[in-house]
């Protein structure tokens, strides 16, 4: 039971990405981040709940056809990130100023 308790607490990747968004986006960059993976959790225990799992498992042709459009997305998501890099910061989007007033709302932090 303490294990469980103790991965239940420990911060994940999800917690990291947020907090990564508010600190450099914004507050409301990071609500948008929690929200996203909020869905992104409400649809996977939906689909936990109907038996989608279950079902994928017995049908290995549809599981295969899942599994490499997850890759193609997770593929997808890498080249943006390069590009995003290549880039560099957007001006539609900056970055707020060491010592600007904009906060991570509900943590405290200033």
């Amino acid at each position: 039971m303490a294990v469980v308790v103790a991965v239940a607490l420990a911060p994940g990747p999800d917690v990291l990405v947020t907090m990564r968004s508010a600190m450099t986006w914004g507050s409301r960059a990071g609500l948008r981040t929690v929200g996203g993976i909020l869905a992104a959790s409400l649809l996977q225990g939906v689909a936990v709940a109907v038996g989608l799992g279950a079902a994928l498992v017995r049908m290995h042709a549809a599981f295969t056809v899942l599994r490499w459009v997850g890759a193609c997305y997770l593929v997808f998501l890498g080249l943006t990130a390069l590009v995003a890099a290549r880039r560099g910061p957007s001006g539609s989007d900056p970055a707020p100023e060491p010592g600007s007033t904009d906060r991570i709302v509900g943590v405290g932090w200033e």
